[in-house]
């Protein structure tokens, strides 16, 4: 808090501070005049994301699926949090706090439909990254087909021209 003197005209303020945390910081400006009635108008905010130390959640199928890219995460400083489907946050909000996640050989049943509309938001609307290891319990094995999570993907589940596929003798 600082209390400041306005002139007439346009006035300018600048500011230093340094975060405690990573996330979202909020600032916020208030005009506070005595003689002022409208005070609807007074207050601005604005708000920074402090990056600080990546942040990866890694959610395995089944425990130990993502051991090697846990390692190698963290091989590089990420921060790598694992677990569970039946763990993984239910709201886009709960997500805002990783830059990325990863699914290790995650079978969509397993996440259910609510975890994947909150990962859906979270890649969608907060710009956070996903990326998907397969396994047996993942893509077409692991019900992606015709799923939201599918819809995420760079990649179809189903065979497109099975037309195109050439004929098999035994």
């Amino acid at each position: 808090t600082r209390e400041i003197l306005l002139r007439k005209g346009e006035n300018h303020f600048a500011f230093q501070d340094v975060a405690q945390r990573a996330g979202v910081i909020t600032y916020t400006a208030q005009l506070i005049a005595s003689a002022d009635e409208n005070t609807f108008n007074n207050r601005l905010s604005a708000y920074m994301d402090v990056r600080g130390t990546p942040a990866v959640l890694l959610v395995e199928g089944k425990a130990g699926d993502g051991r090697e890219m846990r390692s190698m995460l963290r091989a590089v400083g990420m921060r790598v949090e694992t677990l569970l489907p039946a763990q993984m946050p239910l709201d886009a909000e709960a997500l805002r706090g990783y830059h990325a996640i990863v699914l290790a050989n995650v079978d969509a049943d397993a996440l259910g439909e609510a975890a994947i509309l909150a990962l859906d938001d979270a890649v969608r609307k907060l710009g956070r990254g996903l990326v998907v290891l397969g396994g047996d319990s993942s893509y077409a094995l692991g019900a992606y087909r015709g799923s939201a999570l599918e819809d995420m993907l760079p990649v179809t589940i189903d065979v497109k021209n099975r037309l195109d596929l050439p004929t098999v003798s035994l």
